[in-house]
C-alpha cells in the first residue's frame, strides 16, 4: 500500500515542485518519513528531473511527440543497479492511442526514426517580430530590478538590443537587416509614448493603465493611447495565432423589431 504520494506538476508553486523532486531520491527504508512511494507528475517530468531511485513509470495515453516520449519515458531505470519499466496505458477510444498499440514493436523498432524535426529558426522574422522585445525587456529587467518603463531606457534597450544582434551575427549575417528593422521600430514604439506599468491592461480589464506589454492573443485595452506589445507567455512556439471577432453583420434587423 502505497504510504507517501507527491505530485509534481506546472500548477504547483515552484517550491513545492522542488520539495517534492528533492524528496523522490529519498532511501527506501521504512524510517524515512521523506521516501515517496508514487509520484503523480504532468510532462514537467520531460527535462530536469534525473532521480535514480526512479523504477517504474506508468504513462497515461501516448504523447503528443516521439521526443517528449523519449524523454518523458528516458526518466526512469538510470540506476543499473535497479533497471526500469514502463507501462503505456493507451485508450482504447482514442484513434491515435489505438494507431500505437496496433504498430507498438514497429515503432519501438525505429523510435529515433520517428522523432520529429525542429521547425522553429533562430533570429527569423517572425520570431523577432513576436519575442526580440520580449528577450530584450527580461535582460533589463534581471540587470536592473527597478528598472521603469517610462521614461523610455534607451541606453539600456540599445545594451540588451546590441548583445542579441552579435547573437543573431553567428547564425545568419544575411537576416541582419530584418533584425535591425525590428530593433528600430520597436525602439520607435516605446519612445513615441508614455508607459506607466510594464504590463498593459487588455480589453476586459477594469483598471485602464498604459502598460507595454500584454500577453498574446489577448484583445488590447480600445482606451490604451499607445502601441501595446503581443508578448508570447512562452517562446518555445512562435506560431502566429488568430483571433475572434463577434460581428454583428448577420442580425435580422426586421426580426429584432418584431421581436421587440
Amino acid at each position: 500500500i502505497p504510504k507517501a504520494i507527491e505530485e509534481l506538476e506546472f500548477r504547483l508553486p515552484h517550491p513545492d515542485c522542488a520539495d517534492g523532486a528533492t524528496c523522490v531520491p529519498a532511501g527506501a527504508c521504512p524510517e524515512n518519513t521523506k521516501c515517496i512511494d508514487i509520484c503523480l507528475a504532468s510532462n514537467i517530468i520531460e527535462v530536469g528531473v534525473d532521480i535514480d531511485r526512479l523504477g517504474l513509470m506508468t504513462i497515461v495515453g501516448q504523447p503528443k511527440t516521439t521526443a517528449q516520449y523519449i524523454q518523458v519515458s528516458g526518466r526512469v531505470g538510470r540506476n543499473p543497479r535497479t533497471p526500469g519499466l514502463v507501462i503505456t496505458i493507451y485508450g482504447a477510444s482514442k484513434p491515435r492511442d489505438r494507431s500505437h498499440y496496433e504498430r507498438f514493436q514497429t515503432y519501438h523498432q525505429q523510435l529515433y526514426a520517428q522523432v520529429e524535426p525542429t521547425s522553429v529558426t533562430p533570429f527569423a522574422e517572425p520570431v523577432l517580430k513576436r519575442a526580440l522585445h520580449a528577450a530584450a525587456i527580461s535582460w533589463m529587467r534581471q540587470l536592473d530590478p527597478t528598472l521603469e518603463p517610462n521614461p523610455f531606457p534607451e541606453k539600456a534597450f540599445s545594451e540588451a538590443v546590441a548583445l542579441l544582434r552579435a547573437r543573431a551575427e553567428l547564425v545568419d549575417k544575411e537576416e541582419l537587416s530584418v533584425f535591425d528593422h525590428w530593433a528600430h521600430e520597436r525602439s520607435r514604439e516605446w519612445a513615441n509614448g508614455e508607459r506607466t506599468s510594464w504590463a498593459a491592461t487588455t480589453f476586459f480589464d477594469g483598471d485602464p493603465k498604459q502598460g507595454l506589454m500584454r500577453p498574446a492573443g489577448d484583445l488590447p485595452d480600445p482606451r490604451n493611447k499607445n502601441v501595446t506589445w503581443d508578448t508570447p507567455m512562452s517562446m518555445r512556439s512562435v506560431d502566429a495565432e488568430c483571433q475572434l471577432g463577434v460581428t454583428l453583420a448577420y442580425i435580422d434587423e426586421k426580426n429584432e423589431e418584431a421581436q421587440a
